[in-house]
């Protein structure tokens, strides 16, 4: 993402803005973040420092992190010399993206000194350092590296710094064309773009393919197709675009999803475009985004694993119940032991071990065990018991069963949500599972000083202009169903299977087109979201009810109609609000 020229633009635009800044906090979120909060008049700034291996980069950003309640040791150390230090400039250093911070304070021990911050924004091999400007010794550093783990470079308190190894690379203000063309004799069958990435100062992989597409409109250009001519206009226009760049910082989307960032509008990238107003904005908006797309990824796996775990142990529970049930059942024959013992008690005396006795209810005999110590009332008595004990096991099985599956229909649909929510839905799944005691504590979290603020159904309109509602979540089918709707409302849900409430307001008449595609609505924000002639049933909101107890987004329904709708996502598509 991040390579040498923006690095370059973002420290010039850093040294405007946070020339003579003083730190006022300090913090370190995550195991290689570092935010540095500083002021200057009127304005308060967090620089953010990310040293991540896949998402290395630096930004001013509002974005709020949760913080370790012990800060981490490197914390410790910067806040130990940096505090009320102030940031005298900012500097990328030539042909590497490597951002200094150099700042001027008071030492622990009371003498002014200079410090460097520097942030290496190198993929795997990122790192945040900090060193004694004056004595060139390191003091500190997000990742310690000795000479075991890394053959070039040791990284590690009390040892001198030393800059990362310089590339053996053409700088295009040093050196001129006949030095690139010479490298090129021996390339001739390479792609220009990676030849240009790996034998000039300054060229990052997407740089190389703009200059590649704006002279061939094809990035696939081999080096042996480039003429004497199109040398001198590739390093005509390389040297434009590192030494004199035309800033406008653009943001690249493939549909709604942010897909990169650069110091200009990248043409062979062929996506759609917005423009900010500096590169720092670009950069956050797009990190921020990343950072949230990323969250929405961490918790939907947390959720989704914890929801399947709970869902593959009801089900083992059900199996065992069921199971169970059938032995239960079987306690129907002790009832009749009993009732033919009692039936041939003058016929029967103590000691017997087994009796074969006439069954007047199928005209057979039977066989029947009997305990010898006992006489033939007791041994009717005896069944009797076992009868009635089975009678209350099977009560109760059958409520466990009952629970059991309702418990199995709330984590179905929690799943289906899941699958569709992003990240405030998420949260209020998390919120609800917690309160409902599904989580383990290792999936759990923090818990939040207060809840999430509520997340809004999506809201549709039809072909006939009528509002539309759809619950992601069984909060929001909560809010919808029992508090947004009104009693003549349509509710709209899937036939026995997980889904969205979706309510349609009833405008006087609610047209059959609109009945449609509100079931249409039901049927794609399901589990059969991929099936055909999907059932949906639709009553009045009055016909809706939540039973006491019930569990969020559980309701049951009566007075419905059932339709049958294929989901169409060009359809539901057309139904979104323009």
């Amino acid at each position: 993402m991040f390579d040498s020229l923006c690095t370059h633009a973002l420290a010039w635009e850093y040294n405007k803005t946070l020339y003579n800044a003083r730190i006022d906090k300090i913090t370190q979120p995550k195991k290689h973040t570092v935010i540095v909060t500083v002021r200057k008049p009127g304005k308060n700034h967090s620089i953010l420092l990310d040293a991540s291996p896949d998402s290395c980069h630096t930004r001013i950003s509002n974005q709020s992190f949760i913080n370790p309640i012990t800060p981490p040791k490197f914390c410790m150390l910067l806040r130990k010399y940096l505090a009320s230090a102030r940031i005298v400039s900012v500097e990328a250093i030539e042909n590497e993206r490597i951002i200094n911070f150099n700042i001027q304070g008071r030492h622990p021990n009371g003498h002014l000194s200079n410090w460097v911050l520097s942030l290496e924004i190198m993929g795997k091999h990122s790192n945040l350092l900090f060193y004694d400007k004056d004595t060139n010794i390191i003091l500190g550093a997000l990742k310690i590296l000795n000479s075991s783990s890394n053959s070039q470079r040791e990284i590690a308190p009390n040892i001198p710094y030393t800059p990362p190894p310089r590339q053996n690379k053409i700088t295009l203000q040093g050196d001129n064309i006949s030095d690139l063309k010479l490298i090129a004799v021996s390339s001739s069958n390479h792609f220009l773009d990676k030849f240009l990435f790996q034998n000039v100062n300054m060229v990052s992989p997407k740089l190389a393919k703009e200059v590649v597409y704006k002279v061939f409109k094809d990035v696939n250009a081999k080096v042996g197709e480039v003429s004497d001519h199109t040398w001198e206009k590739i390093y005509n226009l390389l040297y434009s675009l590192i030494y004199t760049p035309q800033c406008n910082p653009s943001i690249f989307y493939d549909e709604d999803n942010l897909v990169d960032f650069y110091l200009f509008n990248l043409e062979h990238l062929n996506l759609k475009t917005k423009t900010k107003p500096t590169l720092n904005e670009a950069i956050d908006t797009f990190y921020t985004h990343k950072s949230k797309q990323e969250e929405v990824q961490k918790l939907h796996f947390t959720l989704s694993k914890s929801i399947s775990s709970q869902i593959k142990k009801l089900n083992k529970k059900l199996k065992s119940l069921k199971k169970d049930l059938v032995k239960n059942e079987k306690g129907e024959k002790y009832k009749l032991y009993g009732e033919l013992i009692t039936a041939n008690m003058h016929t029967l005396k103590k000691g017997l071990k087994t009796v074969t006795l006439y069954n007047y209810y199928d005209n057979t005999y039977i066989k029947i065990p009997l305990k010898a110590s006992l006489t033939p009332n007791e041994n009717s008595q005896r069944y009797f018991k076992k009868y009635a004990k089975a009678k209350r096991g099977i009560e109760i099985i059958k409520s466990n069963i009952q629970e059991c599956e309702n418990d199995l229909n709330y984590l179905n649909s929690v799943k289906y949500s899941i699958d569709i929510s992003g990240l405030s839905e998420l949260m209020e799944i998390k919120q609800e599972l917690n309160k409902m005691g599904y989580l383990s504590s290792k999936d759990k979290g923090k818990s939040a000083k207060k809840e999430t603020e509520s997340s809004k159904p999506m809201k549709f309109v039809s072909s006939d202009n009528i509002s539309i509602y759809v619950g992601k979540n069984n909060k929001q089918n909560d809010t919808l169903t029992l508090k947004m709707a009104n009693p003549n409302d349509l509710w709209f849900h899937t036939k026995n299977i997980a889904g969205s409430h979706v309510v349609v307001r009833n405008e006087k008449i609610i047209p059959q087109k609109t009945i449609e595609e509100a079931a249409m609505l039901a049927a794609y924000y399901s589990k059969a979201k991929h099936s055909g002639n999907v059932e949906v049933d639709y009553t009045e909101i009055k016909n809706v009810r939540k039973p006491k107890k019930a569990k969020p987004g559980m309701v049951i329904y009566d007075n419905y109609t059932t339709v049958f709708v294929t989901p169409e996502a060009n359809t539901i598509k057309n139904l979104q609000p323009k």
